[in-house]
């Protein structure tokens, strides 16, 4: 559990999402920046949709987002309840190569989280 979100980061990628709902692991930002700019999405539109959003098997409550493209993105993160509201917390992104194994991503997300919940 988070208590708060001091060490948390906005979204800043393409810029800055005006949101108390969604927050970011410090590195977060850099990573899919550099992601997106070698994707082919940056003029492109995503729209949320729920069919883009995956509970992952056997990981402790970590969700993916998908991209789908000529890169396919995926966006690792959960919900958690801080200051007495929900949020999402992206903890990772990553290219999808060739497999749908996580399971060396859900790692690098679960470990992120808990460096969170330290903070």
């Amino acid at each position: 559990m988070i208590n708060n979100i001091i060490g948390l980061h906005k979204i800043l990628y393409p810029e800055e999402y005006a949101t108390i709902f969604i927050y970011a692991y410090p590195t977060f930002n850099g990573e899919l920046e550099m992601l997106i700019a070698k994707s082919g999405y940056m003029n492109k539109n995503c729209i949320m949709q729920p069919k883009l959003f995956e509970l992952l098997v056997n990981s402790e409550s970590i969700y993916s987002l998908k991209l789908k493209g000529e890169k396919n993105i995926r966006i690792l993160f959960d919900f958690q309840v801080v200051d007495g509201k929900e949020i999402a917390i992206l903890y990772h992104c990553f290219q999808e190569k060739r497999t749908k194994d996580y399971s060396e991503e859900i790692i690098v997300a679960k470990a992120r989280r808990k460096e969170i919940a330290g903070l």
